[in-house]
């Protein structure tokens, strides 16, 4: 039984230079892309939960 959980993220045939770019990217800062998303993740909505709890 797989232990986590699978977020498949799509890109659209005009949306090609944004998956190049997030390759690019986490490759450059040595980071994988599921890595690199759930650090956003926290980045961008890790302030909401903070802010909810006071």
């Amino acid at each position: 039984m797989r232990s986590n959980t699978l977020m498949p993220v799509s890109f659209g045939r005009d949306e090609t230079q944004l998956l190049e770019m997030l390759n690019e990217g986490t490759k450059r800062i040595c980071i994988s892309r599921s890595a690199w998303v759930k650090q956003k993740i926290r980045e961008e909505f890790g302030k909401e939960v903070v802010k909810s709890a006071s």
